[in-house]
């Protein structure tokens, strides 16, 4: 858990992003086991999110990649063109803390060709796995983002800061000026602010989380995630596509909304949102799996489904456009 001490000024300056924060996102993703197993590939596509994931989804990553840009080209812009000092310190203060980093980082903050080349490197595969993984999974979940987030403004508006602090999430508590934060890795944390204020970030990742930048002189930026309500699928909510439903049948088009927008559930989860029956899920998911449009993650006996990249290809794809 996170301990975080609050100010008096803290609870005075939160706000409510309307996006979740790309690089944030990026950040959770890369740490699912499914996308550890694809960095294991050979392909030169799954050797750039590699590449990434070494330096985003280390236990402690360094400060300037979290960018608070809502936009991915200006998030990753802004962590491309930070300067060779700040990132320096972050790299120290990364070995520092016991948690150093791949060796290729130290050439981010090299002068001259050795800098240049890196950076355009970090920056080209930064693109990639933003546009691949990160873009169509905000583009699914979004209409879920902007209703979550106005109830949480509305909240703030009528009863207060701090008791929208407090009812935000199971996983986030506030007592008094101490904001708790349920971390999935369990790991203990207290840490304090400095009266920069707080930022709440929707997240479409199933655990709360927390950053704060190293200078103390950006706000505390909470994440907090938006659960799929029962109900209508997401698929529901989405541009419709009939040449997609035709193709693989409407429940099996709807169940790839459902695990595009929310992935990581299991079968029974899945027939709860979809309002498919338990059997019907397992059969769709099996012939989705089987065709490449999705995969799966086993922890002992949980089986959990995600989109594979052929299965973005197929669901983002409309008719007349490449």
């Amino acid at each position: 858990m996170l301990q975080v001490a609050l100010t008096a000024d803290d609870l005075d300056l939160v706000q409510v992003a309307s996006r979740p924060s790309p690089m944030l996102e990026l950040r959770t993703l890369l740490r699912e086991p499914l996308v550890q197993r694809l960095t294991e590939s050979r392909s030169k596509a799954y050797a750039m999110l590699g590449l990434v994931r070494s330096l985003v989804a280390q236990p402690c990553a360094p400060g300037f990649l979290f960018s608070a840009a809502s936009d991915p080209a200006d998030a990753i812009d802004t962590v491309v063109g930070t300067r060779r000092d700040a990132i320096r310190r972050d790299l120290d203060e990364n070995a520092a803390a016991g948690f150093p980093l791949p060796a290729w980082t130290a050439e981010l903050t090299q002068p001259g060709f050795a800098g240049t080349r890196t950076r355009k490197g970090l920056q080209a595969a930064l693109t990639h796995v933003s546009s691949h993984y990160i873009e169509p999974r905000n583009l699914c979940g979004q209409p879920m983002v902007t209703a979550r987030t106005q109830q949480w403004r509305d909240r703030a508006t009528t009863r207060g800061s701090h008791q929208l602090l407090t009812s935000l999430h199971p996983g986030i508590r506030c007592r008094g000026t101490v904001l708790e934060i349920d971390l999935a890795s369990g790991a203990d944390v207290e840490a304090a602010t400095t009266g920069a204020g707080v930022r709440i970030v929707p997240t479409l990742s199933a655990s709360p989380g927390a950053t704060l930048s190293s200078d103390g002189l950006a706000p505390l930026v909470l994440t907090c995630p938006t659960p799929m309500p029962a109900g209508p699928a997401p698929g529901t909510h989405l541009p419709g596509n009939p040449a997609l439903e035709q193709l693989i049948g409407p429940n099996r088009s709807m169940l790839l909304g459902v695990i595009a927008a929310q992935p990581g559930h299991g079968t029974r989860e899945l027939a709860r949102l979809s309002g498919l029956a338990p059997a019907s899920v397992s059969n769709h998911t099996k012939v989705l799996r089987t065709a490449g449009l999705t995969d799966v993650t086993r922890d002992g006996a949980r089986v959990t489904h995600h989109l594979g990249p052929l299965g973005w290809a197929l669901l983002l794809h409309r008719p007349g456009k490449p």
